[in-house]
């Protein structure tokens, strides 16, 4: 969380704030759900490396790189989540 609002204090688009505050919070209780079905160290070294990216690219001034950086853990995070609950899945009878 703490990561998040330090992002959120990046911008000064107060909706664009408000907006992804709120989603962060929906999607939350997901997540939560989900990671214990993870592969947990492999998640917290993902994050790192999220955070060392945004590191470096708030240390060379680039905030467009940051967005890129958090869409790509974003969109990479969906698909874990994704593949972990197909992989949860019963098979169907007969398979």
């Amino acid at each position: 969380m703490d990561f998040l609002h330090l992002l959120l204090d990046l911008t000064e688009n107060e909706p664009f704030r408000e907006i992804s505050e709120r989603l962060y919070y929906r999607t939350t209780r997901i997540w939560i759900r989900s990671v214990s079905k993870m592969n947990f160290a492999e998640e917290i070294e993902i994050f790192r490396r999220e955070v060392a990216d945004v590191l470096a690219a708030v240390e060379l001034g680039d905030l467009g790189a940051i967005g890129h950086i958090r869409r790509s853990h974003i969109s990479m995070s969906f698909r874990r989540l994704r593949q972990s609950k197909e992989a949860q899945l019963p098979l169907a009878s007969g398979e």
